[in-house]
């Protein structure tokens, strides 16, 4: 389950990158990078069951839930609150793209993502 969630996100930020033409900052890349590394990881973890593939899986989510809170943060604070060199052309982080209901936009469903997916390692890392 931990995989199909990290297909779809980059399935997902390849649609707003390619389709919508959004331009990612520095955060989203980041973000992009991370669970790039947990397709991977999770997709080992489908094929070889192996409790180092679960570790990586675990530590590589819980970073991307801390990227995304920050970005979360940058994007909803004032830029004076959470300081940081965060641009990339003419993409700024603070920048939103979506607001689904006031809240929802593209940190909180990758925040959302990662969440998720370490909730679902979570188990597998007992075993």
């Amino acid at each position: 389950m931990a995989f199909i969630l990290a297909t779809i996100s980059i399935i997902s930020s390849i649609f707003f990158a390619t389709m919508l033409e959004f331009k990612p900052g520095i955060l989203c890349w980041i973000q992009i990078v991370l669970m790039l590394t947990l397709l991977i990881c999770t997709g080992l973890l489908n094929k070889y069951e192996s409790k180092w593939t679960t570790r990586v899986s675990l530590v590589v989510s819980v970073m991307g839930t801390s990227v995304s809170i920050y970005h979360l943060l940058k994007q909803k604070l004032n830029e004076t609150a959470v300081p940081s060199q965060c641009i990339i052309g003419k993409s700024v982080c603070s920048e939103e793209y979506i607001n689904l209901f006031g809240f929802i936009s593209i940190p909180a469903l990758a925040l959302l993502s990662f969440l998720l997916i370490t909730f679902l390692l979570i188990p597998q890392r007992e075993n």
